[in-house]
């Protein structure tokens, strides 16, 4: 079955884990926001986190039903890039990915791995570094 994880990064540059959205099916896909404000711009990576030198930790937050694969594509396409706010970064537009994945039903809010796997991220990889 397909999985949803938080993948996390270690910065280029700033003080924030880079996030970003990794889809791990058949084709494994990492969706995230690349750039800096004010022009960030989505992109789609067809590989797997893991392959990065940077990469250090992927969170689950849910199992994917192989019907929805192309769903989570086609929202994810059109998920905002928030160019007009100033302090929104990568982190907040995999939160409102998964929101927005969770109102359209493909992946579940309710779900015990998706609350601990976003409690965890929230926890230990969100804001700034310390």
């Amino acid at each position: 079955m397909p999985e949803l994880y938080i993948a996390v990064y270690q910065p280029i540059e700033g003080n924030h884990y880079h996030w970003a959205l990794f889809l791990d099916c058949k084709n494994p896909r990492v969706y995230e926001v690349a750039g800096s404000h004010p022009n960030f711009f989505r992109n789609v990576l067809q590989t797997r986190p893991q392959r990065s030198n940077r990469f250090r930790i992927n969170v689950k937050v849910a199992d994917v039903n192989d019907q929805d694969l192309g769903g989570i594509d086609d929202f994810m396409k059109r998920q905002e890039v928030a160019n007009d706010t100033a302090l929104w970064n990568c982190q907040d537009y995999v939160i409102e990915a998964l929101e927005t994945l969770c109102q359209e039903c493909l992946i579940d809010e309710d779900d015990e791995v998706y609350q601990e796997g976003i409690d965890e991220a929230k926890r230990k990889y969100y804001g700034p570094l310390i």
